[in-house]
């Protein structure tokens, strides 16, 4: 899991416009439901592939 974490830095952007407009928004939720734990995952689409590469 902490490699998923160190491959989202990848996202982070230090340019100006960014810190002006701010950043996109990524939400991570584990759920305890029935016995199982599921993990959601919620980011903008252009960042898809780049997360369900890292999961899988």
């Amino acid at each position: 899991m902490e490699q998923l974490y160190a491959s989202l830095k990848s996202i982070y952007s230090a340019k100006i416009l960014k810190k002006i407009l701010g950043q996109d928004l990524l939400s991570f939720e584990y759920i305890a439901h029935e016995g199982e734990v599921l993990f959601y995952v919620v980011v903008p689409k252009s960042y898809k592939y780049l997360i369900e590469k890292q999961i899988n």
